[in-house]
């Protein structure tokens, strides 16, 4: 386990962002990158913008290990309602 910061997201792209980091933080700094330690994941996601996206589905996959559940039902939901909607309008 890295001893500091670790950066990702979009944001950790930004020139400069790692020193500006280690100087606010006083400990080391590195970028962090989807899937490090798991195979598999494609080379098209695995970069710092997609973090967000790839821990998502892979706490996703951890529930339906543990539960054989999908989505809960309230995001189900959400996103059920949102699509009916979108569809509506376009």
């Amino acid at each position: 386990m890295f001893p500091g910061i670790v950066l990702s997201g979009g944001a950790s792209a930004l020139q400069g962002i790692n020193n500006l980091a280690q100087q606010v933080f006083a400990a080391p700094v590195r970028n962090g990158f989807p899937g490090e330690e798991l195979a598999g994941i494609a080379d098209s996601v695995a970069r710092p913008k997609f973090s967000t996206a790839v821990g998502l589905v892979l706490s996703g996959f951890d529930r339906y290990k543990k539960t054989g559940l999908g989505s809960s039902n309230l995001s189900s939901g959400l996103i059920g309602k949102t699509r009916k909607w979108l569809r509506e309008f376009f």
